[in-house]
């Protein structure tokens, strides 16, 4: 089951739960109240870290306690982190091109007049340093709406760096669609779509077309040393390991 799939299952069932009048309530003044929330959303989601919004409720600071064994970090630090100090652990090579992702969301939540919080999830992909290392991080943007109207922001982070290799920053956008989340939108920074050069453009068209390197070297002209290094170059600039994540990673930064 893929993140996107286990995630709508999981928030289809606390929905259920809030439908059969479980004692559920988010509340942005009882802090007492919103951590006993947050307890019972990481029984649902034991993969992820229940991050409070520090931006929404700087007053309630709240990280789940598995914090130190998914991330490695304790909730009491990764808790007295300002939002800085924390996009300061980001990967320098994914710092850019984050905070492009961060402004394209601001500008694409002002464009959406009436937009219903509860009904999307905004989901950021990029590298976090911890003790563990430099980890691939999903940091999946949610609100959650009591009885009274209220809104909890929160994120959920899990680390994925042995489900899938990492390959770009990117923010994907979903809304919810009857008993799923389908995704309406994935921005990719252009920073990561004009790394590819106009030779190296053309190889990878060529190999999207299933050509070998020593037809590709007889298309182009060059030599199958040259086609060679072009195509390690791609697979690195890519960070694919396989033929699939390659074509996959072309595909979404605009490459073919």
């Amino acid at each position: 089951m893929t993140h996107p799939q286990a995630t709508a299952k999981v928030l289809r069932r606390f929905s259920a739960m809030q439908a059969l009048g479980a004692e559920i309530q988010f509340s942005t003044t009882s802090f007492h109240t919103l951590k006993q929330n947050a307890q019972f959303l990481e029984s649902i989601f034991p993969e992820w870290v229940f991050v409070l919004c520090r931006l929404q409720h700087a007053q309630l600071q709240y990280v789940g306690a598995n914090c130190g064994a998914i991330l490695g970090y304790s909730d009491d630090y990764l808790k007295n982190l300002s939002p800085e100090s924390y996009y300061g652990l980001v990967h320098p090579e994914d710092v850019k091109a984050l905070h492009l992702s961060l402004e394209y969301l601001q500008q694409w939540v002002k464009q959406c007049s009436c937009l219903d919080q509860k009904a999307y999830r905004f989901v950021f992909h990029y590298r976090l340093l911890t003790p563990k290392g430099y980890l691939y991080i999903q940091d999946e943007k949610r609100a959650l709406q009591n009885q009274s109207g209220e809104y909890t922001h929160f994120s959920l982070l899990k680390n994925t760096t042995h489900e899938q290799p990492f390959t770009h920053v990117k923010l994907e956008i979903y809304k919810a669609s009857g008993d799923y989340y389908r995704k309406i939108d994935e921005y990719v920074s252009r920073l990561v779509t004009a790394a590819i050069t106009a030779r190296e453009k053309e190889i990878l068209q060529c190999i999207g077309q299933g050509m070998s390197s020593k037809e590709i070297a007889a298309k182009l002209s060059i030599s199958l040393s040259t086609v060679r290094n072009h195509r390690t170059n791609i697979f690195q600039k890519a960070q694919a390991q396989n033929m699939v994540q390659l074509l996959r990673y072309a595909q979404s930064s605009g490459w073919i």
